[in-house]
């Protein structure tokens, strides 16, 4: 509505006595609020159609979460000369807190860990701690300790998936984390990230890494990659991966693959140290892959939810392409359900088969390994 200049003097006249009667009859009265909408017209808009006034400058919020989990896992392993017999027996708790602050357009993150496996194996460890500024909505800068850029590789922080050969552990990604200064850019579904990071293989030089990524109401995709140079072999390391998740109502379907030229340890596996494990020890790949092989994998997942139980079943191959003593092949498959007792606390039960070919000696290691966990999120 816009009115004249000749009827200002009436309109204000109209105001005081509308401020008047609401004052007098409490604050049931509709508020106005004027606009200037120009030297020679002003606007009226009725309060409740406006947005919410932006909080004050000096408004910030801080949000604490975090879970506390206790798991028990037993392994058994044979080779082609041995039987089956039990190799590990394990009970670990472990409990995660994350604090998250924000103020305005910058966020910090800590995320801190500690884990107890047995008497005299205890860690407390500083998992992540960023922060991030977003001075628009489409723009991103993340600087500190966190997650790998090129996230894909970690399937797990992608699109929740599991190692690629077997089901997940606690400390299965620790690996993936690296100092690092990423940039990244959002356009409506699509997000483009680059930057560099710590290397997380010992090379002279930081990696550069990258990642496209898509997110749709069913679908999402990503590509990643991630290179540096390296003192010990010719030319550059690299590794890159692509990867998609599509919901059907409420089961998913998760696939991943990734090719490396010497990056191969932690770029497949995700984890070098105990990759497809199921607790620290428990090595669901036997041979593994040295860090300066070349090697593929590909994993999936299906899974979906029944009420309050959560099913998966998910598994995964890997080539290592090295040449001598390192040629070596596998695969992997697991099973997880997840039951929640309430909507803070879940109990589950895992399973996992793997089978390593060491291809020089010819020798096969089998792995049957499981567990019982119990977590209480806050």
């Amino acid at each position: 509505m816009i009115i004249t200049r000749y009827t200002r003097g009436l309109l204000a006249g109209a105001m005081l006595l509308g401020m008047a009667g609401q004052a007098l009859a409490g604050n049931s009265a509709p508020q106005l609020r004027l606009n200037s909408a120009g030297s020679m017209a002003v606007a009226i808009t009725p309060t409740a159609d406006l947005p919410p006034p932006p909080p004050p400058p000096s408004a910030g919020e801080i949000t604490i979460s975090g879970f506390v989990q206790s798991q028990a896992d037993v392994q058994y392993d044979s080779d082609t000369a041995s039987g089956l017999s039990m190799t590990n027996l394990e009970w670990g708790t472990t409990g995660h807190v994350n604090i998250d602050a924000r103020h305005g357009p910058v966020k910090a993150h800590l995320g801190v860990r500690a884990t107890f496996w047995a008497p005299g194996n205890a860690t407390l460890v500083m998992r992540r701690a960023y922060f991030t500024w977003s001075p628009t909505d489409s723009f991103l800068i993340r600087v500190g300790h966190t997650d790998s850029i090129d996230t894909l590789m970690n399937v797990r922080s992608a699109f929740g998936n599991r190692v690629p050969y077997g089901p997940d552990t606690l400390d299965a990604q620790a690996t993936r984390l690296v100092n690092q200064i990423m940039l990244q850019y959002g356009m409506g579904p699509v997000k483009v990230g680059v930057g560099v990071q710590q290397s997380t293989a010992g090379l002279i030089t930081p990696d550069v890494a990258g990642f496209v990524r898509a997110d749709f109401d069913r679908f999402s995709l990503m590509i990643g990659a991630r290179g540096g140079f390296s003192p010990s072999l010719p030319g550059i390391v690299y590794g890159v991966a692509a990867g998609a998740k599509v919901n059907f109502g409420p089961a998913y379907i998760k696939v991943a693959g990734a090719y490396s030229r010497g990056l191969a340890q932690e770029f497949i596996t995700s984890n070098p140290h105990a990759p497809g494990s199921l607790a620290p020890g428990m090595p669901g790949v036997h041979y593994g892959l040295e860090g300066d092989d070349t090697a593929w994998g590909v994993n999936g997942e299906l899974g979906g939810k029944l009420g309050r139980l959560h099913v998966a079943v998910m598994g995964g191959y890997y080539n290592d392409m090295g040449t001598g003593a390192n040629v070596n092949w596998g695969w992997n498959a697991g099973a997880q359900a997840v039951y929640g007792l309430t909507n803070a606390l879940k109990i589950g039960v895992r399973g996992t088969y793997a089978r390593d070919t060491h291809v020089t000696s010819g020798n096969v290691m089998t792995t049957i390994a499981g567990g019982l966990f119990l977590r209480a999120t806050f």
